[in-house]
């Protein structure tokens, strides 16, 4: 993320003295760890749908498209069995009219 080496570190440090001053130094060091503390409790309490959107959104955005389609599937499995079900019960037409009139 930041390549910050040794030699950066201290020209922004002393960058941070000169501009702030070294009373105005220490509050705005504090209130960056404040900051951070903040940053790290709330990342902390996400819900793992959350994290997991932040961490890998290309895998979390196929996992919520393929939840409409298993339903797709799990329906349509569903209907087949339902149809070739239908089929093996069915009852030709006429079947059960010629019935009743030959026990007449």
């Amino acid at each position: 993320m930041l390549d910050l080496s040794p030699d950066k570190i201290i020209v922004f440090l002393v960058i941070a003295y000169v501009v702030l001053g070294p009373g105005r130094l220490g509050e705005a060091a504090r209130g960056l760890g404040r900051a951070r503390e903040q940053l790290r409790k709330f990342t902390s309490e996400l819900p793992p749908e959350t994290e997991k959107l932040i961490r890998n959104p290309r895998g979390a955005l196929l996992d919520v498209l393929g939840e409409p389609r298993r339903a797709m599937e799990d329906a349509a499995g569903v209907v087949k069995e339902v149809v070739t079900g239908a089929g093996k019960d069915a009852v030709a037409p006429g079947t059960e009219q010629e019935q009743l009139e030959e026990a007449r």
